[in-house]
């Protein structure tokens, strides 16, 4: 028999592959009766359930990674996608397969695409998987049985509007929309059993392992859900005191199990401690639990204490002729004291120097006594220190006030204040003569003697150079000539009245400004030329 076009163009086209957990399992169904046998090709012979469509529309065995069709022969049809009704039939002709129309036909479980219906009453002899979108319907008139020995893996929708038989395991998370499942259940007692403080307990109920399901009564009238079951534990009632003993401590449970609560070992600590002191004994205190109480050890009673006296402070009253005193304070803390000589504690002197003068140029000096400050004893007297004497150093000199004379002024090196001025008048010489075209110089030198040394001065005074004496344009004196000069004739007339040549008188320089060369240095040393110092002005 052909294919009708319709399922011909079907089959050519590419269809949504079938999710594995619908075909996989689906191979251990099985149905009542015989199954058809498709038929075969080009004389092939049919040596598997999966097959496709040829160029010529005909089924064809396929491998069962590439088919279009399933039948495993034992009521399960798989087609990959769905197909219109007529297309179904053809499908269903082809492979020889006959839809159940009464109670008497085999029964048929079929697949396409999400949606599988079961035709007539078909038992499932191997377990199956119904993919989480796919539904499974059971019409009116229709039965599903899930024998003994046999899961049905439900993740998707089982819509039960004819009769379901459940003898078998049913798993899974999906749903089973208006159930009405047939079921014997094999129901086995559990008694009750009283719950503890660390364990729960159940109430008495009945289980049924076919279905997995609990119920309160033996009859399996009454479900219950599993949690349902279950008697809570009581948790611990804990006891308001502590109970003890020498190891530790704990709360005891009402409830009368042996749990200890809260054990913990003991925390030692001191209760009803005294100090004994230098006049009443003491006691060490009992050692309790600090969280419990317990009495751990019963303390004993001290005896009293004698005086210690160890730490002594100085009193700070030391001399230079005696020790001072130390006291301490009792060391148990009575109050009492004890105060004893300070060995070693004596001062030594504190020593001052008292009544030191210097020496001066004219008066003596005194180094001082050593006198402590502390006592007053002179421990040591002081010396004289002769008088130092005058140091002169080196005058400076000036003319006087009348211009006669040098003046030296000595002044101590140990007192600026002391001065000595002593005066000479000094010698004049001319060093060198005035000429018609240069000034001469006069030299004018000091000494005095001052404690066995001499000291020398020096200083200058410039002449003014003298006039030209003109004899007929030309000087007498340096030879110098008039570049004015006119010779004049006289007359014999003349000649004899001319009058005598009369000698100029020698003019000698007046006494002028002079100026102070510089000193000579002590005698001893020999003279000694200190220089050209500031002109000094010096009185005619």
């Amino acid at each position: 028999m052909k294919m009708d076009v319709k399922l011909r163009r079907f089959l050519v086209f590419a269809l949504v592959v079938f999710t594995v957990g619908i075909w996989a399992p689906a191979t251990a169904v099985a149905a009542e009766g015989e199954s058809g046998t498709p038929p075969v090709t080009d004389a092939a012979e049919a040596t598997d359930s999966y097959w496709t469509v040829d160029d010529t529309g005909a089924l064809i065995p396929a491998d069962e990674n590439e088919y279009d069709v399933r039948y495993d022969g034992k009521g399960l049809l798989v087609i990959q996608d769905a197909v219109p009704g007529d297309t179904l039939q053809g499908i269903v002709d082809e492979l020889g397969i006959k839809l159940p129309s009464d109670e008497d036909d085999p029964g048929l479980i079929v697949f396409t695409g999400d949606a599988g219906v079961v035709y007539g009453n078909a038992t499932l002899t191997s377990d199956l998987v119904i993919g989480e979108k796919q539904i499974l319907t059971v019409p009116e008139g229709a039965t599903l049985t899930i024998p003994e020995g046999v899961t049905l893996t439900n993740d998707g929708t089982i819509e039960v509007i004819g009769s379901m038989i459940d003898a078998g395991t049913i798993v899974g998370t999906g749903d089973i929309v208006n159930p009405t499942v047939m079921h014997e259940h094999q129901l086995i007692e559990v008694a009750a059993k009283a719950p503890t403080c660390t364990d729960d307990g159940n109430i008495a109920y009945w289980y049924c392992e076919g279905c997995g399901r609990y119920f309160s009564d033996a009859e399996g009238a009454v479900e219950i859900a599993e949690e349902e079951t279950i008697d809570p534990a009581t948790d611990h009632a804990r006891a308001a005191t502590w109970s003890s003993d020498e190891h530790g401590h704990w709360y005891a449970c009402e409830n009368g199990c042996d749990t200890k609560l809260g054990y913990a070992k003991h925390t030692p600590a001191v209760e009803g401690k005294t100090d004994a002191t230098c006049t009443k004994g003491g006691y060490t205190g009992d050692t309790v639990c600090s969280a419990c109480g317990y009495m751990m050890a019963k303390g004993e009673t001290v005896a009293a204490l004698e005086h210690s006296f160890t730490n002594y402070v100085s009193n700070g009253d030391a001399t230079c002729t005696t020790d001072g005193t130390e006291t301490a304070t009792c060391d148990n803390g009575c109050g009492a004291t004890d105060t004893r000589t300070d060995e070693g504690s004596q001062l030594d002197h504190k020593v001052a120097t008292v009544g030191a003068a210097h020496s001066t140029c004219t008066e003596k000096g005194y180094t001082g006594d050593k006198v402590c400050e502390l006592c007053g004893k002179v421990l040591e007297k002081g010396k004289t220190i002769d008088a130092l004497g005058h140091a002169w150093g080196k005058p400076t000199w000036s003319w006087s006030e009348d211009g006669e004379q040098f003046v030296a002024t000595f002044t101590c090196e140990h007192d600026a204040d002391h001065t000595k001025v002593l005066t000479v008048t000094p010698t004049a010489s001319v060093k060198t003569k005035s000429t018609c075209t240069a000034a001469g110089v006069r030299l004018y030198r000091g000494t005095v003697e001052l404690d066995g040394a001499a000291y020398s001065a020096t200083a200058t005074e410039t002449l003014p150079a003298i006039e030209h004496d003109m004899k007929d344009g030309v000087c007498t004196i340096c030879g110098a000539k008039d570049p004015d000069y006119v010779k004049q004739v006289q007359s014999e007339k003349d000649k004899k009245t001319e009058p005598k040549e009369e000698k100029e008188a020698e003019t000698i320089p007046a006494t002028g400004d002079v100026a102070m060369e510089g000193v000579i240095g002590l005698a001893l040393i020999g003279m000694l030329a200190l220089g050209v110092g500031a002109p000094l002005k010096r009185h005619s």
